[in-house]
């Protein structure tokens, strides 16, 4: 277990004196993505709940317990993160091909279904999120989430339909938008000056990636078109990490003198950076990243229309 605090992101926001600028992941933040697509491709076998799968997923594994396992190297958690994206490491995928010799396969299957955000569960930071909105805490939101372009070629198009039924609804202003567009502004839907809304602005901004190693970055994104943000959420420690050290003293020199700074290492970070807190990985995260509550919620599309 951590001895870091674990924050509620609600409780830690709610008495903000200023309207916050957020900037989200969406997988493993908003909706569940790996452990699903994981449980899924069992079948539920072992008739577990869901709620009990993701805690298990994301637990320490005990050293005895790991002892018992053929591939014993690579476990000391079941995802494996690059500087863009993350995926299950195969050594989860070991003992349960005893059972099942596709589920990998299965895994891959699921996890790249046209449906699957469809029938994903939320989790509780859209909760903390959508309260924050709707106490009129936040000004603008941004989900800054990646896609693989060896997969979705033409950009990852299943989390547009659950973001405009949901978040979309609560903003003046919603588009969704691709990094790799350079057509209309990259803006590939939206709409524009409604009439009602709690907040100003929500985007969904996708960035590709051309496999693990090459790619933009959401460090460099965020230089380049949020600069004046307050709040960072991710789950990947390795983006988490590059944040920290790359835009807070960025910004902080940059807005102080008007030029850039990268090199500097001390400094008071102007960007809150966050992560859910899930316990295998904790011990990933830099030390200056907040970890956040994170479970399985009950949250609903209705909920965003009430």
């Amino acid at each position: 277990m951590t001895n870091k605090p674990i924050i509620n992101l609600y409780d830690h926001l709610k008495n903000t004196p200023k309207k916050l600028k957020i900037i989200c992941d969406w997988d493993e933040v908003i909706q569940v993505h790996e452990p699903y697509a994981g449980w899924l491709a069992q079948e539920n076998k072992y008739n577990a709940k869901f709620e009990e799968e993701f805690k298990d997923f994301w637990c320490i594994y005990d050293e005895d317990y790991i002892k018992t396992l053929k591939e014993q190297d690579d476990f000391d958690n079941n995802v494996e993160y690059s500087p863009y994206s993350s995926k299950i490491k195969d050594a989860y995928f070991i003992e349960l091909a005893e059972i099942d010799k596709d589920i990998k396969g299965k895994y891959l299957e699921i996890k790249n279904s046209p449906d699957f955000y469809q029938q994903a569960p939320f989790l509780t930071i859209a909760e903390d999120l959508l309260k924050l909105i709707k106490e009129g805490k936040v000004s603008k939101l941004i989900f800054l989430s990646a896609y693989d372009k060896r997969k979705f070629p033409n950009n990852d198009e299943r989390k547009y339909e659950v973001f405009r039924e949901t978040f979309a609804k609560l903003a003046k202003n919603w588009r969704v938008l691709d990094s790799e567009k350079n057509w209309n502004d990259g803006i590939v839907g939206g709409e524009l000056n409604r009439e009602n809304g709690y907040l100003d602005r929500i985007d969904l901004q996708l960035i590709g990636f051309d496999n693990e190693t090459q790619g933009q970055t959401k460090a460099n994104w965020i230089k380049q078109n949020a600069p004046d943000f307050d709040i960072f959420i991710d789950d990947n420690p390795n983006i988490c990490k590059s944040i920290v050290k790359n835009i807070a003293p960025y910004l902080i020199l940059n807005n102080a003198y008007g030029g850039d700074f990268p090199s500097v290492q001390k400094y008071t970070p102007s960007l809150i950076v966050c992560s859910p807190y899930y316990p295998a990985v904790e011990n990933q995260h830099d030390k200056n990243v907040l970890l956040v509550k994170n479970e399985v919620s009950n949250l609903k599309r209705k909920d965003f229309s009430e």
